[in-house]
């Protein structure tokens, strides 16, 4: 059920980049609590569930294989991204 979500909300992503509109992301690591923050450029699902993508506060890439993603504002990825 999850990767149906996460699907529905990339094929979303996907869309709006095309049209020239960022949209944020928190991804939650749900095996260790960790939260990451990204854009819809940078996000990839592979064919195992995993999800690959660019931690916006670190510049690194991040492969988490087990996720809750939720979008967020650019206001709210902002605020996230200073703390």
């Amino acid at each position: 059920m999850k990767t149906i979500r996460v699907k529905k909300i990339l094929a979303a992503a996907a869309l709006m980049a095309l049209c020239g509109c960022a949209s944020y992301f928190r991804v939650t690591d749900t095996t260790n609590g960790k939260v990451y923050i990204t854009d819809s450029s940078s996000m990839d699902r592979h064919l195992g569930g995993s999800l690959e993508f660019k931690d916006l506060k670190t510049g690194d890439e991040v492969t988490v294989q087990n996720t809750e993603v939720r979008q967020i504002s650019s206001s709210d990825a902002k605020t996230e991204l200073q703390q």
